[in-house]
């Protein structure tokens, strides 16, 4: 026994990850992952070693048959919500016919095609190349114009794939936020000009997801000011806005418009983007450019779809006026959402709590509606966004959305003052712990700690010997790193925390328990180590009834890095919970009780039926009589 415990104690390898070099201890059978330090791949381009990825959303409407896609109202990625012209599809009906084709790679240079692009946007060819969808456009542009460490200021929220583009060519991204209320504040971008001095800036226009868009004159006064900086602008919804400011690269140097097919021409799937610029900068992208990387498909689907332009503009005309619709509707509901107006297919919508957001999300997408859930930054936490289609869509979505807030107006049952659940969180609720993880997470984003984090990293290099042991088992050694935050830091760092820590690590199962029993109008209270800055949110998501857990005490609005009351955990559960429930006696009760773990037998105690939460059977579940519930 004694040599397997000093086996697990000294045990040590390296493992190399990410570009990270970690050395993982085994301190008495735990697992400890210490990272040392960096190291330059001679494999993998240095900038994507630790980059943040382009979240692309589940698009489910690929794992429902053909068949049934009628019975779905997808209206989370803005593509077009009908068919394209009926001339594509004639087309390529058309061209799958022909003998010799399959074999041979798509024309490189279209010049019909380019004719009728140059019809359509009113410039000379010249001024027009295709390619492969815009992001295709957006890498090309950012490997010849943008350099190892060049600033590039993004105007945010926005795109968020442009940002990786950049990164990953070793670009510096910088972003110009909206005001609190999405709305683009000249003044404060031009601070942000002078401030950070860019090289390179996009704008969105109509912005995604905002919906506002630039004017051409307000444009045209950059290009002018900042002839230093190339300017590029996103009109991949321009059709929706009827504005654009096209004409701007026949007299500018320093502009690069970017268009697609996917949005108002019904052509997601073809892939194919154009780009608008002055010949100077069409010949130069030309030069790097791959001319076979367009399938004649999708070659032949644009020129067929230019063919019908007709087709466009009544679609566009139907999505104005269903996003009018759309927009007047939700007005009723003012006291849950806020709707911004918007130039394109889609509007911005703010709810009024986390809460809402998740259950009318949720709701939807058990109607078979499918809207976008927006996570790329926290301005965006408590919206969604929903594409605009045709009015009986709308009407559709409407109708839904009336459903929803009836149901969530709706006067509950009062719950059983006799059936009460409890919920250890950590291992139970979600697969991880999350009291340590969340101050990492504070420590990793919060600006005020760049030079704090220094002096905290030489210290800890001194006294690790020492304190070892509690640098990864003792909270309050840990929670000191946090003392001197204000409230508001730590609260905006937990919503942050909670959305993209926390949820993603919902056991499912347990999920399910907890829905199980409100049904059954139990009162559910959680009762965790973690912290109430983050928890709450979980309280407020699911409707729950209480909160017992670890909280951080404050002091004139600054954290004193110390706990406040008893930390919430082992034989404290208990405690805490006896001392609440005093004057309900809880024997009397029909009490469940949840958790991960041996050390929570205290407050199972307290229960008339404990469930012991698990990947694989538990030994100490079976010897104390507990119920199991099993997740992969």
């Amino acid at each position: 026994m004694t040599n397997k415990i000093l086996e697990n104690l000294y045990s040590r390898k390296k493992t190399f990850k990410a570009g990270k070099i970690h050395s993982i201890f085994t301190l008495l059978g735990v697992k400890i992952k210490i990272c040392i330090g960096f190291y330059n791949s001679l494999h993998v381009n240095k900038y994507l070693q630790n980059i943040t990825p382009y979240k692309v959303v589940p698009h489910k409407i690929w794992d429902i048959d053909s068949q049934n896609r009628n019975n779905v109202l997808k209206l989370d990625w803005n593509e077009a919500t009908i068919q394209p012209s009926p001339l594509v599809q004639k087309r390529l009906t058309e061209l799958i016919e022909q003998d010799h084709f399959f074999n041979l790679y798509p024309r490189t240079s279209n010049e019909k095609l380019l004719n009728k692009l140059s019809e359509y946007v009113q410039l000379p060819e010249e001024n027009i190349q295709y390619f492969a969808s815009s992001d295709s456009i957006h890498e090309y542009i950012a490997k010849m114009y943008i350099a190892e460490n060049d600033r590039v200021l993004i105007q945010a929220p926005s795109y968020d794939n442009f940002r990786l583009t950049v990164q990953a060519n070793g670009g510096q991204v910088f972003f110009s936020y909206t005001d609190e209320n999405f709305q683009f504040n000249k003044d404060s971008f031009e601070k942000d000009l002078k401030s950070i001095k860019p090289s390179f800036v996009y704008l969105c226009s109509p912005c995604n997801p905002c919906g506002f868009q630039h004017s051409k004159q307000y444009i045209e006064n950059l290009l002018k000011k900042y002839p230093e900086i190339m300017f590029l602008i996103d009109e991949a919804y321009s059709e929706f806005s009827q504005n654009s400011v096209k004409d701007l690269v026949l007299n500018y140097e320093n502009i690069l418009i970017t268009r697609t097919m996917s949005k108002a021409f019904a052509l997601a799937n073809f892939r194919f983007g154009y780009l608008l610029a002055s010949k100077f900068n069409i010949d130069s992208i030309n030069s790097i450019r791959n001319p076979k990387n367009i399938s004649t498909f999708s070659q032949e689907a644009v020129m067929a779809a230019l063919c019908d332009i007709d087709y466009m503009k009544n679609y566009v005309t139907q999505v104005t006026q269903a996003r009018d619709f759309f927009f007047n509707f939700l007005q009723k509901y003012n006291n849950y959402l806020t709707v911004y107006p918007s130039c394109a297919n889609f509007v911005l919508i703010k709810c009024s709590s986390f809460a809402i957001k998740a259950n009318l999300f949720k709701y939807l997408q058990q109607n078979n509606i499918f809207v976008r859930n927006l996570t790329q930054c926290p301005q965006l936490y408590p919206c969604i966004r929903i594409t605009i289609g045709t009015t009986e869509q709308m009407q559709k979505a409407a109708q839904v959305i009336d459903n929803f807030f009836s149901e969530y107006n709706t006067v509950q049952q009062p719950k059983a003052k006799n059936k009460i659940a409890f919920f250890d969180f950590c291992g139970t609720v979600v697969s991880k712990q999350t009291g340590n993880a969340y101050i990492d997470y504070v420590i990793e984003h919060n600006r005020s700690f760049n030079m704090k984090l220094k002096e905290i990293k030489s210290k800890l290099l001194i006294k690790l010997g020492r304190t070892f042991i509690k640098k990864f088992y003792d909270k309050s050694y840990i929670l000191a790193q946090l003392k001197g935050l204000s409230y508001q830091e730590l609260d905006r760092c937990a919503l942050n925390y909670y959305v993209e820590k926390v949820r993603p690590y919902f056991i499912p199962q347990v999920i399910d328990e907890i829905e199980r029993l409100k049904k059954e109008n139990y009162r559910i209270f959680i009762v965790s180590g973690g912290y109430d800055l983050y928890l709450k949110y979980f309280l407020e998501e699911f409707k729950l009834d209480g909160l017992f857990c670890t909280k951080i005490k404050f002091k004139n609005n600054k954290c004193m890095a110390t706990f406040d009351g008893l930390d919430c955990m082992f034989e404290n559960k208990a405690k805490l919970l006896s001392s609440y429930f005093k004057d309900e006696l809880l024997e009397n009760c029909e009490t469940v009780g949840y958790t991960d773990s041996p050390a929570d037998i205290p407050m199972l105690k307290l229960c008339k039926q404990g469930y012991v939460v698990s990947q694989k059977p538990s030994d100490w579940a079976k010897q104390n009589q507990y119920k199991e519930i099993i997740y992969k």
